[in-house]
């Protein structure tokens, strides 16, 4: 009894202790929880409940007293996901409703409690229904499956971003849904002629992501929209559908989509010739079925983009590096699963799938890419690639506008622990004369000149910047390269493609 007694009294001794240590001590302990599930799972297989966490500690530190719980709140709410079980649930309040938000209790809750400010991630979640094709059906039937429905003008949801982004601001704004679910959230439609040749349960990820900016660079930014719409109205193709206003409600500088497992098509016949349902072909302005002139749904503003799948086809992604965004400093790629990912020895997805397959495609999207980055597609004397001087290095500075590969600084891909795959690029990025080289293991930057300057070679500087014998520019390749070429090559520059 007695040990009962003591037990309770040193509890409330430590309750005592902990209430009365400062706030900023205590959101210091608070903000040591581990990292959203959203800043580290957007690049994995996505899923509806892939945010979702076995333990909750900082829920359950906001049930210990009034106290924590106004300290943790803030913290809490810091990374929201809304989840809605089917788009009709998201409907266009009426005009006779006093307050749009009081429809819509995620939102509503977040004003009340004057958390609205605090949101720095909102995840949109859309659960929607199952659309398994009927069974028994032939293939020409299939072919056509919910195609009659994808192609339909889709309802903008212009107003629902309005009130979404009327009420919180946050940097990064991500949607999980399936792909014609985004395209309607989008006001796109999405081609879904072949949906039944992939999994046509399949869910993708698509995230907008900004710097924090000033409440002065907000307001200019959301001032400049009514202009955009302005010259949208008064173009001389009217029927030309305007971008989502998503896009162009806050300044975006980077874009992720990832769109999960290609691998149930690679057990049909002719693969090859499959078109998967997506909404790329929006983002990029070159979809087939939008009215000519389209324009794309990536903005300008847009300066990283990042893209995500497994095992994707080679021609989708052929119309990635054909129609990529002018004006991208930044393009990072991943088309493999990820380490923990046993997709490959999963028999669901793997049902009549060659391997040999799989690699084949992986290889040709990633030739694809590297023809590009290294400016293969440009016109060449045979030999050029090996003549190194000042003068056309800055040459290279006056850059194509109209070439969107000629703006990008860096590439980064997620497939590097690929050994065999890795150092072939790296192999193509040391032979080639369009300014790439390796920064570390999966990352391409363009441009020493820019790091060391053209006409001012400073050869401790370059030693220093690659002295380390993990380069792939390392003093030996060097030295060798320089035996090869000694009248090329200046002494102390490193081969610069």
């Amino acid at each position: 009894m007695e040990s009962k007694i003591e037990s309770k009294a040193e509890t409330k001794a430590v309750g005592s202790i902990i209430d009365v240590l400062p706030v900023e001590l205590i959101r210091g302990i608070f903000s040591c929880t581990p990292e959203p599930l959203s800043h580290t799972r957007l690049h994995g297989q996505p899923a509806y409940e892939m945010l979702q966490r076995a333990e909750t500690p900082l829920k359950n530190m906001s049930l210990v007293s009034k106290r924590w719980r106004d300290i943790a709140l803030p913290i809490l709410f810091g990374h929201v996901v809304w989840v809605v079980e089917f788009l009709g649930m998201i409907a266009e309040p009426l005009p006779d409703v006093d307050d749009p938000i009081d429809n819509f209790p995620l939102l509503h809750f977040l004003r009340h409690h004057g958390l609205a400010r605090h949101v720095d991630s909102l995840t949109l979640i859309v659960r929607d229904f199952d659309r398994s094709p009927p069974a028994l059906v032939s293939a020409s039937e299939l072919d056509g499956y919910a195609a009659s429905s994808s192609l339909e003008a889709k309802t903008s949801y212009d107003w629902l971003w309005d009130l979404v982004f009327g009420a919180v601001d946050p940097r990064t704004f991500t949607m999980i849904a399936m792909p014609d679910t985004l395209g309607s959230l989008l006001s796109r439609a999405v081609w879904e002629g072949d949906a039944w040749t992939f999994d046509m349960n399949t869910v993708n990820i698509l995230s907008l992501a900004r710097p924090a900016a000033t409440r002065a660079q907000l307001n200019a930014a959301t001032s400049s929209s009514p202009k955009q719409g302005a010259a949208d109205a008064s173009s001389p193709t009217p029927q030309t559908a305007p971008a989502s206003k998503l896009f162009t409600i806050r300044p975006w500088t980077h874009l992720l989509l990832n769109e999960g497992s290609f691998t149930p098509v690679y057990g049909t016949h002719e693969f090859f010739l499959r078109r998967p349902p997506s909404i790329l072909p929006a983002l990029l302005g070159c979809d087939s079925e939008a009215p000519p002139g389209t324009p794309r749904l990536i903005p300008p503003t847009i300066k990283s983009l990042s893209y995500v799948a497994i095992f994707p086809l080679s021609s989708h992604v052929n119309m990635l590096a054909t129609f990529l965004p002018c004006g991208l400093d930044h393009l990072s790629m991943q088309l493999m699963p990820d380490i923990d990912n046993n997709i490959l020895h999963n028999p669901r997805e793997m049902h009549h799938v060659q391997l040999a397959d799989l690699w084949l495609e992986r290889n040709t999207c990633y030739s694809l890419i590297m023809a590009m980055l290294l400016e293969w597609h440009k016109p060449r004397n045979r030999g050029e690639h090996l003549i190194i001087t000042q003068s056309n290095l800055a040459d290279d500075d006056e850059e194509d506008p109209d070439d969107p590969w000629a703006s990008l600084r860096e590439f980064e891909t997620g497939d590097s622990r690929d050994e065999e795959a890795w150092n072939l690029a790296v192999q193509q990025v040391q032979l080639s004369r369009a300014g790439w080289l390796v920064e570390r293991r999966g990352k391409f930057v363009r441009g020493l000149r820019r790091r060391v300057g053209v006409g001012a070679w400073d050869a401790s500087t370059t030693s220093s910047l690659w002295s380390d014998s993990s380069s792939v520019l390392s003093p030996e390749y060097l030295a060798a390269l320089s035996a090869e070429f000694p009248s090329e090559l200046p002494p102390g520059i490193p081969f610069s493609p």
